[in-house]
């Protein structure tokens, strides 16, 4: 099997027995000598039965069955998978949380946190800039880092740069601080609060986790973020308890900053993992940990910076309002503030790529993103919606992907 990079697309050469393999060569059917994926399918295809792809270096659409349909996707799958490097596969199994004998060897993210990358790590990486690779890019910066999961990507895969990471909520901060710099001393009082824990029933429990949740919010008022100390270590403690025995453990505030979200009924909690913490502990030693805004983050790019903008998330819809990261929320307002900073560090010469969600999903006629990053490269990937109080709701979307530059072709 042979394969070229053309920019964004990638030209798969494929034998008639590799889509005879697949199941894809009906007995009419013409020998496929080669297809190009540049972009996953769109909803509206998908529910119009039909598939979109790229033959010749000409869109086509064709009627494809459902089988059919996840025939092709697993196929691209599996080349993908073979194009990228094995420490590259290592990486994406451990994030993911698969198990593999390297899956020990890497930092994953200790924070649980809605609107998480880890599903679209793959997606990245095949539109991550050529300059990672060859080392022509020496700085990372994330001014909206979350749970991290394209930092420990990112930070793991091309090892010895120098990182900035930065968040609005600075409950997020914090925890990230202590990690980096009280490791020993945080997993102590986790280790204390998982003994507790794990002698308790469900009604125990549940009272245990209301009485840290009360504790962190009524300290919140005359808690100071701005000074490191040791209460720094307790709230870090109180945080990721939170986070591993709420509800879905989601990270959600309300309008006064108030951790809110309810109990939830796991069995078996993994309120601490030593060795993870102590990996991302190391990884985050060089790594400047800032609070603020975005746009505070400008004055640390060059142009060998490579720059990752996840903001939250556009609404797909009025009902869909998930704001609840940090209490001060994201208008279009901010979407557009935030056009100005991909367009100040594409002024510098740096790389930069931001990732949101697409309101086509939703309104085909919505060219919010489109007409604010015009002059940029805009792909559409496909990722799953989980949260949404309604099961029927969550399912598979498409995401938009801006960069100001062109893919690499990796290294097998």
């Amino acid at each position: 099997m042979h394969h070229e990079s053309y920019g964004s697309v990638y030209k798969f050469v494929t034998s008639y027995d590799f889509w005879n393999r697949s199941g894809l060569l009906r007995p009419d059917a013409v020998p496929l000598d080669f297809i190009i994926f540049p972009n996953q399918v769109g909803l509206k295809e998908k529910e119009a039965g039909r598939n979109a792809f790229s033959m010749n270096g000409m869109r086509k659409e064709c009627s494809l069955s459902s089988i059919e349909r996840q025939a092709i996707l697993t196929s691209l799958f599996t080349v993908r998978m073979e194009v990228m490097s094995t420490n590259c596969n290592a990486l994406l199994r451990s994030l993911r949380r698969k198990r593999s004998r390297s899956e020990d060897e890497y930092a994953k993210p200790f924070f649980k946190w809605a609107g998480g990358k880890t599903q679209l790590l793959q997606e990245f990486y095949f539109r991550f800039p050529a300059e990672l690779q060859s080392g022509g890019l020496d700085r990372y910066v994330e001014p909206f880092i979350g749970g991290g999961a394209v930092f420990f990507f990112v930070m793991q895969l091309f090892p010895g740069k120098e990182s900035v990471i930065c968040d609005a909520n600075e409950e997020l901060v914090l925890t990230y601080r202590v990690v980096q710099q009280d490791v020993d001393a945080l997993i102590d009082i986790l280790n204390e609060y998982q003994a507790r824990y794990d002698i308790l029933e469900e009604p125990g429990r549940k009272e245990m986790y209301l009485k840290i949740r009360s504790d962190l919010n009524d300290q919140r008022k005359r808690f100071n973020f701005s000074s490191y100390d040791n209460s720094w270590i307790e709230r870090a403690s109180q945080l990721l308890f939170l986070n591993k025995t709420c509800f879905n453990g989601l990270f959600r505030v309300n309008s006064r900053g108030e951790f809110n979200v309810p109990f939830g009924k796991y069995g078996n909690p993994g309120i601490v993992n030593e060795s993870n913490l102590h990996k991302a502990s190391d990884l985050l030693k060089n790594t400047t940990i800032l609070h603020g805004d975005f746009s505070c983050c400008l004055e640390f790019v060059t142009d060998h910076t490579f720059v990752y903008l996840d903001p939250p998330y556009r609404p797909l819809n009025t009902s869909s309002k998930f704001t609840g990261y940090s209490s001060g929320g994201f208008s279009d307002q901010d979407q557009i503030r935030l056009k100005g900073f991909f367009d100040g560090v594409d002024s510098i010469g740096a790389k930069v790529m931001l990732s949101n969600s697409d309101p086509k999903n939703e309104d085909p006629t919505d060219h919010f993103f489109d007409e604010l990053y015009q002059q940029y490269r805009i792909e559409r990937v496909l990722a799953t919606r989980m949260i949404n109080s309604d099961a029927e709701k969550r399912g598979t979307i498409s995401e938009i992907v801006v960069m100001n530059y062109q893919g690499f072709k990796p290294v097998i």
